[in-house]
């Protein structure tokens, strides 16, 4: 067996993979004992067919089989051995590349068209600069935060009458257009939370009312979303799509929370111990953790902002044809022209992106260890596990949920992207000149104020 590559041009190749007898020809003969021996024909002995007999009827469709997996056997050896050269998976030539006369060639050669990987550089120097945002926050914001935090170290407690914020427990009566309760109408009983309704006149409707009285309101306005109205109801999403009703709402019960007092037993749930005494100390220390949560996003951007640059600056060439024919063979549904174009645009932006990734990967010797990957793997069970418990995760389920983790090659490969994209931009922060620039919070997330 003999794989030989030939250039066409500098973005494509031929392979052309011979096969001779000495490559398939045992297996075969093998194979047909074995048919041989199990062989159960009318008219002779089980197992005493003649051989030419055997050959004649399985003959041509096992030197077939046996081929076959002697030309993908070797491809994939080849490929294995050349795959930083070559783009692309091997396709045949023709739709007769893989037609032979099986009964009675003895030797076969295959042809295969691949793309050949185009060779490149990528400039990393000092000289390129790009701006690094410092999210900052505001005071006003910063309070938010605070209030927020404040909440859920707070106390739950029942009120009386209905303010901004409370949690308000009721039924749910269906009206008609007259304002009669609807017989075998929607009856439900359901929670509103009043900071979420951001229909004004609803929500002021809401507000100032005692255990048992009774609003009328329109499901439109209830909910941010149909999602949360179907939830809020409890029908179906599709049903609260079309929903347009008004409904008497009867409170049944308040709930209020009181947010943690700012002071000392507070700041130490939140910093450990005697860390901060005052609230300046708090909100200044607050501030710079809120703010430092911030970097991943940070370095997000930096990241985004170099892809920009490279994609727009490395000139590469890809054998075009060749992947567009490749794309086509791989679409389970074929695609029209227009389709294959469009398709392909957004596929071959890809391949150039990666191709860059692997060259500075390269250049630079970037590695993912298996350690590492553990590690980090590690780090993310455990960071899930105490948002949900405050009993210690034990070292039975954390081996329990590496196992089922690293069973997935999805999973592997989503852990191993993560980690050559975090040492990329660790790479870019130490290559490139970067230039800090505080932006507001709402700026930076383009929130609306």
């Amino acid at each position: 067996m003999n794989i030989v590559k030939e250039n066409i041009d500098e973005l494509n190749a031929i392979l052309k993979v011979k096969v001779v007898e000495d490559d398939y020809l045992p297996k075969v003969e093998s194979a047909l004992k074995e048919y041989q021996r199990k062989d159960k024909t009318k008219g002779f002995r089980p197992g005493k067919i003649p051989a030419g007999l055997i050959k004649k009827m399985y003959g041509k469709l096992l030197v077939k089989d046996e081929v076959i997996k002697v030309v993908m056997n070797s491809m994939d050896n080849f490929l294995n051995e050349n795959k930083d050269d070559l783009l692309g998976n091997p396709i045949p030539k023709n739709k007769e590349a893989l037609e032979k006369d099986w009964q009675n060639e003895k030797e076969f050669e295959f042809l295969f068209d691949v793309g050949l990987t185009p060779k490149f550089k990528v400039a990393i120097s000092p000289q390129m600069k790009f701006d690094y945002p410092i999210v900052k926050i505001n005071e006003e914001l910063l309070t938010t935060f605070i209030n927020e935090e404040a909440k859920r170290y707070g106390k739950v407690m029942q009120a009386e009458v209905t303010q901004v914020g409370d949690l308000v427990y009721g039924d749910f009566e269906e009206l008609d257009a007259n304002g009669d309760i609807v017989v075998m109408g929607i009856f439900k009983s359901g929670s509103v939370f009043l900071d979420k309704v951001k229909h004004e006149q609803t929500r002021k409707s809401l507000i100032g009312l005692k255990k048992e009285d009774k609003v009328i309101v329109n499901s439109q306005n209830l909910a941010e979303n149909k999602e949360d109205l179907a939830k809020m109801i409890e029908i179906d999403v599709a049903f609260a799509q079309t929903l347009n009703s008004d409904f008497q709402f009867t409170v049944r019960g308040i709930t209020r929370m009181l947010p943690a007092q700012l002071n000392q037993d507070f700041f130490d749930k939140i910093f450990g111990s005697g860390v901060v005494s005052t609230e300046k100390e708090f909100r200044a220390k607050y501030k710079a953790e809120v703010e430092k949560s911030f970097v991943g996003e940070s370095e997000a951007s930096l990241y985004h902002a170099v892809y920009q640059h490279l994609m727009d600056v490395v000139k590469i060439n890809l054998p075009d044809e060749f992947l567009k024919r490749v794309m086509h063979l791989d679409n389970e549904k074929r695609l029209t022209a227009e389709e294959l174009e469009s398709e392909y645009e957004k596929f071959a932006k890809n391949i150039k992106w990666q191709l860059i990734e692997k060259k500075i990967v390269d250049d630079f010797d970037i590695s993912v260890t298996k350690e590492e990957m553990i590690d980090f793997t590690q780090q993310l069970i455990y960071n899930q596990h105490i948002q949900y418990s405050s009993i210690p995760i034990t070292e039975e389920e954390m081996e329990k949920r590496l196992k089922m983790i690293f069973g997935n090659e999805k999973e592997i490969k989503k852990i191993s992207d993560r980690l050559f994209t975090e040492k990329l931009t660790e790479l870019f922060k130490t290559k490139f000149t970067l230039e800090n620039k505080e932006v507001d919070y709402n700026d930076f997330y383009n929130v609306k104020k």
